[in-house]
């Protein structure tokens, strides 16, 4: 069967990967399409083609574009459009369900290869593959994995879909939970909230929009946080204090160590080197 031809459309991170399985498995990038980022640089460093405008082709793919394409651009491909989403859907639609999918305590996610149609994440599936979120996963660590899993998919449906040997079959949409775009203001530490809740931010809004707080009308970032600690203190919400040089912080129903931190124009440090150097200040508590 002859290589089909195609045209990927990505912007992100998780784009990256899915274009390297494309590679990988030597499938033919008739060129991509991109905005300016990481998937841009990568272009240039590998001297693959970036196209202004699509053009007719096989097949288009889509991983983390940030647009949805019209009904006139869906129709140049000759077996349709396939999109990489990093969720089981319907379950969370929409543009960031990997931070809604931490947010949530979930224990399980996944990737969807789904045929795009012009509404959000709403077309008929082809494969899923699921994924455990681990404790520790981050948007990060839990966007690469899924990445990587998602091309991996993507590379093995491909020839199957475009040979007519794939069915696809429709998503419930009774079903259907949607994300929202994630803002600056999402980042926002509430210090009455549950550790458990304050942890999942950080982890979900590392490296952007970042779950951040304020000190003496200060931005701090919170990079890293540590939820289980034995510790006899009591501390009011926000509260900061250095045990055994450890920086705690005290929330709605516990306390947290502070591992890594970023104060307002100033390099990452750990919570101890916060605490050493910012402590000695009037204020000793986040807002």
């Amino acid at each position: 069967m002859k290589t089909p031809s195609i045209v990927f459309f990505g912007s992100s991170e998780f784009s990256i990967p899915v274009l390297e399985a494309l590679l990988e498995h030597r499938y033919y990038l008739a060129g991509v399409i991109t905005k300016h980022g990481p998937v841009e640089k990568y272009l240039q460093t590998h001297k693959i083609p970036m196209l202004a405008s699509p053009k007719k082709s096989d097949l288009f793919v889509i991983a983390s574009f940030g647009k949805i394409l019209p009904s006139n651009i869906l129709a140049l491909p000759l077996r349709g459009t396939l999109n990489v989403h990093p969720s089981l859907l319907p379950q969370y639609r929409g543009p960031s369900p990997i931070q809604t999918a931490i947010l949530a305590g979930d224990s399980k996610t996944g990737v969807t290869i789904m045929l795009t149609d012009t509404q959000v994440d709403h077309g008929p599936i082809l494969a899923q593959r699921e994924l455990t979120i681990e404790p520790n996963d981050t948007f990060l660590t839990l966007g690469d994995k899924l990445a990587k899993i998602g091309g991996n998919l993507l590379a093995e449906i491909i020839l199957p879909w475009v040979a007519g040997k794939l069915q696809t079959h429709e998503q419930d949409h009774a079903r259907a939970t949607f994300t929202k775009l994630v803002k600056k203001e999402n980042g926002k530490i509430n210090w009455h909230d549950r550790t458990e809740n304050i942890n999942r931010s950080i982890r979900a809004y590392t490296p952007w929009p970042s779950a951040w707080t304020q000190l003496n009308d200060k931005h701090v970032k919170i990079l890293k946080a540590t939820t289980k600690i034995e510790t006899q203190r009591t501390l009011g919400p926000g509260e900061l204090m250095l045990e055994h040089n450890n920086l705690l912080v005290g929330c709605g129903d516990g306390i947290l160590i502070i591992d890594s931190i970023q104060p307002e124009g100033k390099s990452i440090m750990s919570g101890s080197a916060f605490a050493h150097g910012y402590l000695k200040q009037s204020t000793r508590t986040f807002s």
